[in-house]
């Protein structure tokens, strides 16, 4: 079973990705609604797997929610990465 901490660590890391990435497309509708999809396809099979976990915990290893756990922690820092090169990209833009 995961700590409540790490979980709760995890979902403010994959919120604050979230708000970079779109305000790093903000000029872009289709490249807003890839961000949209992209986040609820990594977080919607964890937070399903966790609630099931929880209620009927398992006896050996959970593989899906392990990989889902790393599918959303690989897509939050990606995001982080990809809206901090944005915001630097135009930051000397403008210079």
């Amino acid at each position: 079973m995961m700590n409540i901490v790490g979980i709760v660590l995890l979902y403010l890391l994959c919120v604050v990705s979230f708000f970079s990435m779109i305000a790093a497309v903000r000029g872009s509708k289709g490249w807003r609604w890839a961000v949209i999809i992209l986040y609820l396809a990594a977080a919607a099979p964890f937070t399903c797997l966790l609630a099931i976990e929880l209620v009927n915990p398992s006896e050996d290893a959970n593989i899906g929610l392990g990989l889902s756990y790393y599918l959303l922690q690989y897509v939050s820092i990606a995001g982080l990465i990809v809206a901090v090169l944005v915001a630097i990209i135009r930051y000397v833009g403008r210079k």
